[in-house]
């Protein structure tokens, strides 16, 4: 607050830990002239001027506490605007510990922290925010979210989807750099999430289509179980995702389109249903919202890569594999597993993967 001549600044940001003292010293003072801070209420800079104290006190007893004060200062301009949630920091020690733990010991949690500032909240109890959602848990939270939501606010949906995915996965690398899981586990508790958030695409972008379209009709009366599956390949299908990962996405249909319409009131060709199923799907997940992106999708695996059909028909795609696949197209197979959809069409991917990974090869060919 300008209280401290240079001298008597570097000398006091000395005694509390900090090495550059010049340089968190100008840190601080760019903090006090800056437009977000001086566009704040009062109550604002008050709450402000009560923290920065706090926060250089707890900073400086970190393991680097000048890399780790320039990244909580990015997520206080960040937060300076919702001035509830420096009064959460000010009012809850526990709360500020834990922000100051997270931020020290990973730049990542930082810059997610300081993009997303509503997952302060998940530092308010730290049984949880170190403990991983379980798959069941974040369905079952997926599901109560949604239904508060009008069914037909897609937008708001996938708002909901991304907040979930990132106070999931923050949880996730809370106890990943504090050590509170094992290593392997990790990737285990963030393709679970992912699981989850490409089922509720799914679901979502089924419901859509139904209501507008009708069911896929597999025979003269019958209508489909679903007759679509989503297949993962790459850290997807090998439960090996990190942090930023893609997801890597194969559709595929079980239904023949010649003379098989959708038997709603604006019926379409089964073919069209299932492609538009997928493009939504994508744009569920793949879409820049205020919140973000859920994931980054890549369909390149598909049959044919970027130049064959987004969804196809599973016996086309066994045809494919057993006369057209190149060799790492067979590798690929080795990770690829169902994520959701049809129980029908997961037998029979299952099978002719089995068949493809086990047929023998003439070795002077394949090298």
């Amino acid at each position: 607050q300008g209280t401290l001549d240079d001298e008597q600044a570097s000398a006091a940001l000395l005694q509390a830990g900090y090495a550059d003292t010049a340089e968190v010293y100008r840190q601080l003072q760019a903090l006090a002239s800056s437009r977000a801070y001086l566009n704040m209420s009062t109550t604002g800079q008050t709450r402000i001027d009560h923290l920065i104290p706090l926060l250089l006190g707890a900073v400086g007893s970190s393991d680097e506490p000048d890399q780790t004060l320039v990244r909580l200062l990015r997520i206080v301009e960040a937060i300076g605007r919702r001035s509830s949630y420096i009064a959460l920091l000010v009012e809850n020690p526990m709360a500020l510990s834990q922000l100051v733990r997270l931020c020290s010991a990973s730049p990542w949690i930082a810059s997610q922290l300081s993009r997303n500032p509503q997952l302060l909240d998940e530092l308010l109890d730290p049984r949880t925010l170190y403990s991983p959602p379980q798959r069941d848990a974040v369905r079952n939270e997926v599901r109560q979210r949604l239904l508060h939501i009008d069914s037909e606010d897609l937008e708001a949906q996938m708002e909901v989807l991304r907040r979930i995915k990132q106070a999931a996965v923050l949880r996730v690398a809370a106890a990943d750099v504090m050590e509170a899981v094992p290593l392997m586990v990790v990737s285990d508790h963030l393709t679970d999430i992912a699981e989850v958030m490409v089922e509720a695409a799914f679901d979502l972008a089924w419901r859509h289509l139904v209501a507008r379209h009708g069911r896929p009709q597999c025979g003269d009366t019958r209508v489909c179980d679903s007759g679509f599956a989503v297949i993962g390949y790459g850290k997807l299908g090998g439960i090996e995702l990190g942090y930023g990962s893609d997801l890597d996405l194969v559709f595929l249909h079980s239904v023949e389109s010649a003379a098989r319409t959708t038997n709603g009131d604006k019926p379409i060709d089964n073919a069209v249903f299932y492609a538009r199923l997928g493009q939504r799907m994508i744009h569920i997940i793949n879409t820049r919202t205020p919140a973000g992106v859920l994931y980054e999708v890549d369909t390149r695996l598909r049959p044919s890569g970027a130049s064959g059909l987004l969804v196809s028909n599973v016996d086309a795609f066994a045809d494919y594999q057993r006369e057209h696949a190149w060799t790492w197209e067979h590798q690929a197979l080795v990770r690829a597993r169902l994520i959701t959809g049809d129980v029908g069409i997961a037998e029979a991917f299952s099978a002719i993967r089995g068949e493809i990974l086990t047929r023998r090869h003439e070795l002077d060919k394949l090298r």
